[in-house]
């Protein structure tokens, strides 16, 4: 029913179970400390059947394993119990029993990104490539991309559907900070793309997927006919507007009059119409640059061409950079834009604190310019351990350097506290950092020998808008959250563990 891990019903509760005894069922640990209502060591779990006579109550089981037990559904001390249905298939079965696992066949992926399926492409070819729902169900599929643009040893390309249904924000047309964006380079991305098919994506403007702007939808389509696009199925059912069988489309560029406005494209294949950007009809057409370098190109081309060799990662990674490292090293890790303009570069750490197989490390440098929140110190829901987290720790780490990082607190990038800043530098001065050119690009501040102030996640006690921050001399004060001009310094645990 579209769902990769659901609920029970109340029909399926009392169908599985062969009694009340059957159905009780104990909280864990963490279920209790989050909350979960516990009775002679026994919670109420939900069912994701509605109770008929109200809408505001679900059923759920009781402690007793009753079926006939229900409970307001914004409670928020129910425990839940996920189910799925796992496929039994061998992954050796036929190409239908993968299909209905929805099991990937990887050695197809890597032959397919491998040998490059853009390479002997022209414009206003169609080329498959990574895989999204294109039906009413949720089941991926390969998805067609439009070639618009071959130049340089890349090529620009955009959906040839409207793939998913969007707002562009809630209130902004700003690109920058618009949910439309994080969405493409987060959840989009890290679905749509294997490892292998990712490593031909070529970032644009920090972004590995992206909208296109006006400029350029007037640019690479020959005109409006060519412009007109249908929505998938998937995207219908999502709620995509369609008239005549086309949708319209969002752009990147923000209309200049009204910060609720942004650019899209019309049914007719007009780039002057305009929506609001809270409007969630909206087709999504994402655009790519694929470089079309040769994975066996001089290691300086690789560079410019942002691609990465599997190979020298895997070893790298599989032997642990940090592995022989000690207290005040630096080991290069991960990758990050250091000097103004936007290409990464490999990333150093410091050193921190090496005990119990894990070691604490923390950038050498301040690697961007962020505010800490809107308005609340709050670290839990801060803005910048979403970033960190998110756009930060999917767009700086591959999959086997991710394997290298042990989460902290639910975290797997975090700010140091005001405590952990103390312990660990052996005075001020050692706590002084200076920002990446890249970082003051963005807006951080520094005195004239290129230092900054940084975050930390401690709240300031005594005062709900201010967060502890190390200053540009090194003594730890305070900041406003909403101060733009801080710089970042993440921190990971890295599991020494073989």
């Amino acid at each position: 029913n579209q769902d990769n891990v659901f609920l029970l019903s109340k029909e399926e509760a009392e169908k599985y179970f062969a009694n009340n005894f059957a159905r009780r069922c104990n909280p864990t640990s963490y279920a209790k400390a989050k909350g979960a209502l516990e009775y002679e060591g026994y919670c109420f779990w939900w069912l994701c059947s509605p109770y008929p006579y109200n809408s505001d109550i679900v059923f759920s089981v009781n402690y007793y394993g009753d079926v006939n037990y229900y409970y307001d559904v914004s409670n928020n001390i129910g425990s839940v119990r996920p189910a799925l249905w796992i496929n039994l298939e061998s992954y050796g079965s036929s190409a239908e029993a993968r299909a209905d696992a929805d099991v990937l066949d990887r050695s197809e992926i890597r032959k397919s990104s491998g040998s490059n399926p853009f390479k002997n492409a022209n414009v206003g070819d169609f080329v498959k490539f990574g895989r999204y729902p294109q039906e009413s169900g949720n089941e991926p599929q390969p998805v067609e991309w439009q070639v618009l643009s071959k130049e340089n040893d890349r090529m620009l390309v955009i959906s040839r559907y409207g793939l998913d249904a969007k707002r562009f924000d809630e209130s902004s047309n700003n690109w920058g900070d618009s949910e439309i964006r994080k969405w493409l380079n987060g959840e989009f991305y890290n679905g749509s793309f294997a490892s292998e098919e990712k490593a031909r994506i070529k970032s644009f403007n920090q972004d590995n997927v992206f909208l296109l702007s006006k400029e350029e939808a007037e640019k690479y389509f020959a005109n409006n006919f060519a412009r007109r696009c249908n929505p998938t199925s998937y995207a219908k059912a999502k709620g995509a507007l369609e008239y005549e069988g086309y949708c319209f489309w969002w752009l990147c560029s923000p209309y200049p009059y009204n910060s609720d406005i942004v650019f899209s494209v019309n049914y007719y294949g007009d780039v002057n119409y305009y929506y609001d950007v809270s409007n969630n009809i909206g087709s999504v057409r994402p655009a790519l640059w694929i470089n079309l370098e040769s994975y066996g190109s001089s290691a300086e081309a690789r560079a410019d061409a942002d691609v990465l060799d599997r190979s020298e990662i895997r070893k790298s990674s599989g032997s642990n950079p940090f592995k022989n490292a000690n207290v005040g090293d630096f080991v290069k890790f991960g990758r990050y834009p250091q000097e103004s303009g936007n290409e990464p570069q490999p990333v150093e750490w410091q050193v921190l604190s090496k005990e119990n197989g894990q070691m604490l490390v923390i950038s050498r440098y301040g690697l961007d310019s962020r505010r800490f929140d809107g308005s609340s110190n709050n670290w839990g829901n801060s803005k910048i351990r979403k970033w960190l987290n998110g756009e930060f720790y999917n767009g700086s780490f591959f999959y086997e350097e991710k394997a290298r990082i042990k989460s902290f607190n639910q975290d797997n990038v975090f700010l140091l506290s005001e405590e952990e800043a103390e312990k660990y530098f052996a005075n001020r001065y050692a706590r002084k950092c200076k920002t990446t050119s890249y970082a003051k690009a963005k807006g951080a501040w520094t005195e004239d020998n290129g230092c900054g102030y940084w975050w930390l996640r401690s709240p300031y006690p005594s005062l709900s808008r201010y967060v502890c921050s190390v200053n540009d001399d090194g003594d730890i004060g305070i900041n406003f959250v909403d101060d733009i001009n801080g710089s970042v310094r993440p921190a990971l645990l890295i599991n020494l563990e073989s």
